[in-house]
């Protein structure tokens, strides 16, 4: 009986590996064109790409008010011009548990946003960017999201897990920009159309 239980339990992780790298691999696809420099150096964790239909400018300020509406897991522990150091609380991820890190984000105003780790738990690495530039017609911009997570836990398959659950944060980071910018960019319109 127990030996039937440890080869469900490694076929079963086995199964999850492949099914995160596939996650990433497709999620990374759009994204990774390794020849451009705005790409360069972001070969490891999740990278994803969307097309948001605001401008740069409504895209760079929908994700500092995301991360400013998340003041119950998220506080500014410093700010300096253009950088801020804050510190995330993740309660209850997959294998880790509650996680705390501490991390500085560095601000290119409209069209880029890099964070890094400075301390964690739980965390070996907490790193990645937000790349926002606007499309040939200016009226929409190609977002991206790069991130790389690192946990420092001797658990089997720890890191697979951790990629996966990376993969699905970028992606629906990424989806609520997106759906943030594209309803205030309706309900603008709307208000023009009734002053005219």
């Amino acid at each position: 009986m127990k030996k039937i239980g440890m080869v469900s339990v490694v076929v079963a992780a086995s199964i999850f590996c492949c099914a995160s790298l596939s996650v990433e691999a497709k999620g990374d696809a759009p994204a990774s064109k390794a020849s451009s420099p705005e790409t360069k150096g972001v070969a490891r964790g999740s990278c994803q790409e969307i097309i948001v239909n605001a401008k740069p400018e409504a895209v760079y300020n929908a994700i500092l008010k995301m991360r400013d509406d998340s003041q119950d897991t998220v506080k500014e522990l410093s700010r300096k011009a253009n950088r801020c150091v804050l510190e995330e609380k993740f309660p209850g991820l997959p294998v880790v548990g509650d996680a705390k890190c501490v991390y500085e984000e560095v601000y290119t105003p409209f069209s880029r946003i890099e964070y890094s780790m400075v301390r964690s738990d739980r965390f070996k690495a907490f790193e990645g960017r937000w790349l926002i530039v606007p499309t040939e017609d200016g009226n929409s911009t190609r977002l991206s999201l790069s991130s790389y997570v690192d946990v420092d836990i001797p658990v089997p398959f720890a890191k697979q897990i951790c990629k996966l659950q990376t993969s699905h944060g970028v992606k629906e980071r990424l989806h609520e920009v997106k759906s943030t910018c594209e309803k205030n960019q309706l309900a603008q319109s709307k208000s023009r159309s009734v002053v005219q």
